[in-house]
C-alpha cells in the first residue's frame, strides 16, 4: 500500500497488528483481514504535540489471496484531533463479511464510546451507529469490540450485532437494523456481573431450527466461586433464544469451566435442549467451544468469534 492514503494522511504500519480480526465470505471466498492499530501520522510528523491517529485499516482479499484492497473507513481529510469522532476509532478490532455487507467494529470512536460500521457492497452505502448524544451508548463502552450478523427479524433479513464489553463495566450487546446510512437499535441485552466483559464475543446462529438467529454472548472475565469457594476468572457463555421479532430470552446454558467439566455429553444435550449443538471445554484456558453438528466450530468466551448464517 502507498504511504499516501489521502490529502492529510501518511501511513504508519509499525505495530499495526494485522490479523487482529479475520473473516471470510462463504459464498465467493473473499477474506477481510484487519489491523486496528494502523496509524495516520500526517499531523504528528508536522507537529510533535499532535498525536498519531489510530484509524485502523482492513485489507479485502480475493479468493486467490493475490491482491488486496486497503480500506480505511475512519479516515477523514483534515481530521487531526485524537479521540474525537473517528480520530482514534481503531477500525477492524472485529469484522464479519457476508455476501453484501462488510461489518467492521470501531471501538475507539468518540473517545471509546465505540461504533459499528457497515458497508453494503451492492448499494455502495456506508452505514454507521452514531450515538448523537442520546446516551444509548456511554463513553468508554468499546462498542464494536465484537460484531456479527444474523437473521433476527425474519429468515431473509440481515441484522447487525455489536458488543460493548465495557458499558458501565458490566457490558451490553446491541442488535441493529441497517436504515440507509445509519444503524438503528432494535434491542439491547445487558450484562449483569461487574467486570465480566460481557459482549467481548458474539455469535449469531440458529440453535433450534426455526430459521431465526439465536445469540451466544461471551463474558470471558466472569468470576465464579462455586467449585473452590475462591473467586476465579473462568468466563461464561450466555445463550439467548429468539422468540421472534428479536425477542431474546436467556436459555438455561450458562456454564463455568468447572461446572462444565463435571457434565457428561448426555447431560449437556439434556440441559441444552437443542439437537444441533454440543458444548465442549478447553482445559488449558477458560474458554468454551460450541461444536455444531452441522460441521461449524465456534470458539466463544475468549476470542471475538462470529458466525454468519448462509
Amino acid at each position: 500500500m502507498s504511504s499516501s492514503c489521502g490529502k492529510t494522511c501518511e501511513a504508519e504500519s509499525d505495530y499495526q497488528w494485522l490479523g487482529v480480526s479475520l473473516s471470510r465470505n462463504h459464498g465467493d471466498g473473499r477474506i477481510l483481514a484487519c489491523a486496528h492499530r494502523w496509524k495516520n501520522v500526517f499531523y504528528s510528523q508536522r507537529d510533535e504535540e499532535n498525536n498519531k491517529l489510530p484509524n485502523g485499516i482492513c485489507y479485502l482479499y480475493g479468493n486467490d489471496l493475490r491482491q488486496s484492497q486497503p480500506i480505511i473507513p475512519c479516515y477523514r481529510d483534515y481530521q487531526w484531533k485524537f479521540g474525537e469522532d473517528y480520530g482514534a476509532c481503531q477500525a477492524g478490532m472485529s469484522t464479519t463479511l457476508t455476501q453484501d455487507l462488510m461489518v467492521i467494529g470501531a471501538p475507539g470512536s468518540s473517545y471509546w464510546t465505540g461504533s459499528v460500521l457497515v458497508y453494503n457492497s451492492s448499494s455502495r452505502v456506508m452505514s454507521a451507529y452514531l450515538d448523537n448524544d442520546s446516551g444509548s451508548v456511554k463513553f468508554g463502552s468499546y462498542l464494536g469490540y465484537s460484531v456479527g450478523t444474523g437473521h433476527f427479524l425474519h429468515p431473509t433479513s440481515t441484522e447487525v450485532v455489536g458488543g460493548a464489553p465495557k458499558y458501565s463495566q458490566t457490558g451490553k450487546v446491541f442488535i441493529f437494523t441497517v436504515d440507509d446510512n445509519m444503524l438503528r437499535i432494535l434491542t439491547v441485552i445487558s450484562g449483569v456481573k461487574l467486570g465480566s466483559y460481557f459482549g467481548a464475543s458474539v455469535c449469531a446462529v440458529d440453535l433450534n431450527g426455526d430459521r431465526l438467529s439465536d445469540l451466544l454472548v461471551g463474558a470471558p472475565m466472569t468470576t465464579s466461586t462455586m467449585a473452590t469457594g475462591v473467586a476465579r476468572e473462568e468466563g461464561r457463555v450466555h445463550v439467548y433464544i429468539n422468540q421472534g421479532q428479536v425477542d431474546l430470552s436467556e436459555g438455561c446454558v450458562g456454564l463455568t469451566r468447572d461446572q462444565f467439566r463435571r457434565l457428561t455429553k448426555e447431560q449437556l444435550f439434556s440441559l441444552a435442549g437443542f439437537e444441533d449443538i454440543e458444548l465442549a471445554k478447553d482445559i488449558r484456558k477458560p474458554a468454551i467451544v460450541a461444536y455444531l453438528t452441522r460441521g461449524i466450530n465456534l470458539v466463544v468466551g475468549t476470542t471475538r468469534a462470529s458466525y454468519t448464517p448462509d
